[in-house]
């Protein structure tokens, strides 16, 4: 079994990604990162901020995250699980909509298992049948 996955992403607007996703080390680091012509967001989770960049007048902006929750005998906050917990509750007692249809966690999980055959395999692995444009 892989532990570290990078791949090479072309999204469908001609947009270029890079994705690097290892579950090796022993502290979990994750971090995120976007550039575009004219800004730059960035998130690292040891640094409980995001950060975003602007071109137009050069200034970078600070987002504290939310305060962490941490439980007992865990090294990452569970915010984002407890948060999904709580949603679906609230989802399976009608007080609010799904935040994804079945068929889009479907898509996700079909995403993930390609991201790994490419991994595995070291090949080019086509998505454009997954395209949420390409099915509309």
């Amino acid at each position: 079994m892989r532990r570290v996955y990078q791949l090479l992403l072309r999204f469908v607007g001609g947009t270029l990604g890079h994705l690097l996703a290892e579950v090796v080390s022993r502290l979990p680091r994750h971090e995120v990162r976007f550039v575009g012509e004219t800004g730059e967001i960035f998130w690292r989770f040891d640094e409980e901020t995001v950060r975003v960049y602007s071109g137009h007048d050069g200034q970078w902006r600070d987002y504290p995250d939310p305060e962490p929750i941490r439980e007992a005998g865990y090294v990452a906050p569970e915010n984002s699980y407890i948060d999904e917990v709580r949603h679906f509750l609230a989802a399976i007692e009608g007080k609010e909509p799904y935040i994804y249809s079945f068929e889009e966690d479907q898509r996700m999980l079909s995403l993930l298992y390609a991201s790994e055959r490419s991994s595995d395999w070291a090949i080019h692995v086509p998505l454009a049948h997954l395209s949420p444009e390409r099915r509309r």
